[in-house]
């Protein structure tokens, strides 16, 4: 490659990630007036999408373990077992 191809490349991504640090500035500024305009509905917001996101990963990792063990040859009560546990566990 190139001298100056190179120094095209690294421009490139400069800018690139100035423009990512600009988008996270926006965002946070975004936020931070949402905060001040009505701080419960968007705490509300924030903590419905964890909430979400934590659900989801439950099941998936609840999924994930039981098709591993299903792999390993185990029986299905145990199967079931494990399926009831994770979703007692939350």
């Amino acid at each position: 490659m190139k001298n100056e191809d190179r120094k095209f490349d690294d421009t490139a991504a400069e800018i690139r990630t100035e423009a990512q640090i600009l988008d996270a500035v926006r965002d946070i500024e975004l936020t931070v007036r949402q905060i001040q305009d009505n701080p419960n509905k968007l705490i509300a917001a924030k903590v419905s999408t964890l909430s979400s996101l934590c659900t989801s990963a439950c099941f998936s990792s609840a999924s994930t373990i039981a098709t591993n063990i299903e792999d390993q040859g185990t029986d299905g009560d145990a199967d079931a077992r494990i399926h009831e546990r994770a979703l007692a566990d939350g």
